[in-house]
């Protein structure tokens, strides 16, 4: 899965926002790419090929801190991490990475302009259940 936000030619560059598995396909990503230093908190799991993953990005700007959690459940965090760059601030892409795409299916994708709480997190993903 590949979820970026950036303008044409820095996604093209691999900066910007992102959620994406992993060239290994073991690894859920959650950050950014300034084009020197990523962003990312990741969680390493066995993915199942067939098997829906409800898989959450939040990053707070208050605390500087980007967190990922697969199926509810809080999995990693990045402390001072600044999301901030001018160079992401203009499209947003699903299922489009640097030169890949998703080959599979993305259902309810969701934008907040706030930091989710892990037990929001949790109530997402127990109404999708």
């Amino acid at each position: 899965m590949a979820i970026t936000k950036g303008n044409s030619d820095a996604v093209a560059n691999g900066i910007g926002y992102k959620i994406y598995l992993g060239n290994s396909g073991k690894n859920w990503i959650f950050g950014a790419w300034d084009g020197t230093h990523n962003l990312s908190p990741t969680y390493s799991t066995t993915v199942i090929a067939g098997r829906w993953y409800h898989v959450v990005g939040v990053y707070d700007s208050i605390s500087k801190t980007a967190s990922i959690y697969v199926d509810g459940i809080f999995r990693n965090s990045s402390s001072n991490v600044d999301f901030t760059s001018p160079d992401v601030a203009n499209s947003f892409n699903i299922g489009r990475g640097i030169s890949t795409y998703w080959n599979g299916s993305i259902d309810d994708v969701r934008v907040y302009s706030r930091a989710l709480s892990a037990a929001e997190v949790k109530k997402l993903y127990q109404m999708g259940k």
